[in-house]
């Protein structure tokens, strides 16, 4: 099952997508749908980064999918994002669904 993770490349980038991990005889390798670069720069008020860009170049050469593939090789580290970060990006690329934050209050019904 994907999960929404965040992916640090060795270039330096960090792209953010639905990721699968694939285990094949060779090696492994990320499958990412949906997948945006991370840009520098934070929302004040929430710490959210600013942008989002999609990685349209490589995902406009094929109409039937909206899927890249990485060499695990190619990734330093991989992590779970923040839920307002989670949340902007199904808000542009995903699902559309948004994750509560845990707040630590209990309402009585």
């Amino acid at each position: 099952m994907s999960e929404t993770l965040v992916l640090r490349l060795v270039t330096g980038e960090e792209i953010i997508g639905k990721v699968d991990i694939v285990f094949v005889p060779n090696g492994e390798f990320y499958k990412i749908k949906n997948p945006a670069i991370l840009l520098l720069g934070r929302d004040p008020e929430s710490g959210v980064p600013v942008g989002l860009a999609g990685l349209a170049d490589p995902l406009q050469l094929s109409e039937k999918d909206d899927t890249i593939k990485l060499k695990a090789d190619h990734v330093l580290w991989d992590y779970k994002p923040m839920t307002k970060l989670e949340n902007a990006y199904n808000e542009a690329y995903g699902s559309g669904l948004i994750v509560a934050e845990n707040t630590g209050v209990l309402l009585k019904g």
